[in-house]
């Protein structure tokens, strides 16, 4: 068996703190070096931070607010809002145009490619959403937040492709529920106008029934005119119902024709600071380092004046 003479008088790790310090105070000796050195290491960490490949993400929030009026004569806005904005809103021709005017993806082969990327770079949350909730006459107007953000790595333009998601939003949500409030209120006009025709001629009906019992009393007659003059009072009740209900969704088509029937509110206008989130983090990760690294790069300078053989 071998005997390793030279392990035992390796010395133990008690004397590395004594050693440590000894390098320390070598380095401090040195402050032209450690000067020196400590400018080369923060050059290297400026330089990692200035080639990285940085990505902007501006938001958009958009406050929704329904209108204070009776919800039964407005256009349901969708209750899962998210899924409605990215399969309702982001359908492929907008998305297409806006791709093309600022030239997305230009490395992209079809269509379908620019598509699903610009998709995957397109992100949609939507909170505080109150519209999932039924809303009773009389209850307070409900709300929800909707944030779009894109993601790219020039600031310009993620910038202004996140503002034209916004404002594509507003636009076909607005225009969504314009023609749904049409489609509403013609088909409530429809139907009053059937109940109508349907009561006059039941007036003339009776008027018929009433005619012929002043020529020749029946009993057969004056049962079916006790029958028509009875169902009257329903059918003019429907009559007013119909109206009524006619008159309330032309005065909600016009709310949604001006644009106020749903209100959206600008809350965070994608604005992008001049350091972004990435940026930042990257930015105190460097600090960080470069601030814990100053006692490494003493002792470095120490360890090399050693090895030189230098006092």
């Amino acid at each position: 068996m071998i005997e390793h003479r030279w392990l035992k008088e390796e010395p133990g790790f008690g004397v590395m703190p004594r050693q440590l310090a000894t390098l320390f105070q070598r380095g401090t000796r040195r402050p032209l070096w450690v000067v020196v050195t400590c400018a080369l290491v923060a050059l290297g960490l400026v330089g990692s931070i200035a080639l990285a490949r940085r990505t902007y993400e501006p938001r958009v929030v958009l406050r929704v607010v329904e209108a204070d009026r009776d919800p039964s004569s407005m256009p349901e806005l969708k209750r899962k809002l998210a899924e409605y904005v990215r399969e309702g809103v982001f359908t492929t021709e907008p998305l297409l145009e806006i791709a093309h005017r600022y030239d997305l993806y230009p490395g992209a082969h079809d269509r379908r490619a620019v598509l699903d990327a610009f998709r995957r770079d397109i992100d949609v949350d939507v909170y505080q959403n109150y519209f999932v909730e039924q809303r009773s006459t009389g209850e307070a107007p409900r709300s929800a937040r909707v944030a779009v953000s894109y993601r790219a790595g020039d600031r310009t333009k993620a910038l202004a492709v996140t503002r034209d998601l916004g404002a594509l939003v507003v636009a076909r949500v607005t225009a969504s529920r314009e023609q749904q409030a049409e489609r509403a209120a013609a088909s409530a006009e429809s139907a009053a106008a059937k109940l109508q025709e349907a009561l006059g001629e039941r007036y003339r009906e009776a008027a018929e029934l009433r005619a012929k019992l002043d020529a020749q009393a029946e009993p057969e007659l004056q049962v079916k005119l006790v029958s028509v003059l009875g169902s009257l009072p329903g059918l003019e009740r429907q009559a007013d119902n119909a109206e009524r209900r006619a008159a309330s969704l032309d005065l909600g088509m016009a709310y949604e024709a001006h644009g106020i029937g749903l209100r959206f509110d600008v809350a965070e206008d994608a604005s992008v600071p001049v350091w972004d989130r990435n940026s930042s983090l990257r930015i105190l990760g460097a600090a960080c380092v470069f601030v814990l690294g100053l006692p490494l790069v003493v002792l470095g300078v120490g360890a090399a004046s050693l090895t030189r053989g230098t006092a």
